[in-house]
């Protein structure tokens, strides 16, 4: 949802590390079956967000973080805009 604000940070030479939790959709799902008992709207699709910050020119340190530890302190490390995708199950 922050697609603009990524693109004014990197246009205007921010440089900080996204750090980009993927559900899925699914802790949305699970509140809606909670609060409603069923679930609407939420059948949706994430962009391929690796693609998307490439596109704007942010450095990708990780597709897939395994090690995580590892993997944020060299995103961290850089003066650059960085991503992180990490999906959660």
């Amino acid at each position: 949802m922050n697609d603009t604000e990524i693109e004014t940070a990197t246009r205007v030479g921010c440089g900080y590390t996204i750090l980009l939790f993927v559900d899925g959709y699914g802790l949305i799902s699970q509140k809606q079956q909670v609060y409603r008992g069923e679930s609407f709207g939420t059948e949706l699709t994430n962009p391929d967000f690796v693609t998307l910050a490439e596109s704007f020119g942010i450095e990708i340190s990780a597709r897939r973080a395994v090690r995580t530890r590892g993997v944020l302190r060299g995103a961290l490390a850089t003066d650059e805009m960085s991503l992180v995708e990490m999906p959660l199950e």
